[in-house]
């Protein structure tokens, strides 16, 4: 009778160690169908952003976005840039030191500080309103033309079209800004 009882009890292990091989060769099945779908899904990832101000889509993949995403932020690069007061002059020029890139900001900001000293000294108020923009993408930098108005002690010193360049280049889907220059 007692050997009856561990012949039951020793198929019953078997059995159990059977379920148990299955359930682990299961596991690391589904661990490596499961590691597998995130690897593949963080290198085809792609941002896409659309928040209230932007009216149409925004897309960025590695280093490279969409001509939606370029003008949006060129936009606001060359608010910062072109319209100012001696009292704003200040806060816009360090917003643009942020949108610099690394290898360019020690440049930037040596020409900012020039161009501010200038605007406090002069007084100077500037407005620019972008029309057009031109990406060009083999250049890396985007062309903007539009109407824009300087003043020097109440005294229009420019009025009319105005052009500018800003170059840039997109690191890890952020927008840095290259370089900024007033076309004639």
């Amino acid at each position: 009778m007692k050997i009856d009882m561990y012949m039951e009890e020793k198929a019953n292990m078997g059995m159990a160690n059977t379920i148990m091989k299955t359930a682990v060769i299961a596991l690391s099945i589904a661990v490596c169908i499961s590691s597998f779908c995130a690897y593949k899904a963080t290198t085809s990832q792609r941002v896409v952003i659309l928040p209230p101000v932007v009216d149409e889509r925004i897309e960025i993949t590695n280093n490279d976005a969409n001509d939606g995403y370029l003008k949006l932020f060129t936009r606001y690069a060359c608010s910062l840039f072109t319209t100012y007061t001696p009292g704003t002059v200040n806060g816009q020029f360090e917003a643009i030191k942020e949108l610099a890139a690394p290898e360019y900001y020690a440049e930037l900001s040596s020409d900012l500080e020039k161009i501010k000293a200038e605007i406090i000294r002069l007084e100077m108020t500037s407005v620019f309103y972008p029309r057009e923009f031109e990406v060009r993408r083999d250049k890396k930098e985007i062309l903007v033309r539009g109407i824009g108005k300087k003043t020097a002690s109440n005294t229009t010193v420019e009025d009319g079209a105005m052009s500018y360049v800003i170059g840039y280049r997109i690191i890890n889907g952020k927008f840095f800004v290259t370089g900024v220059g007033y076309v004639e």
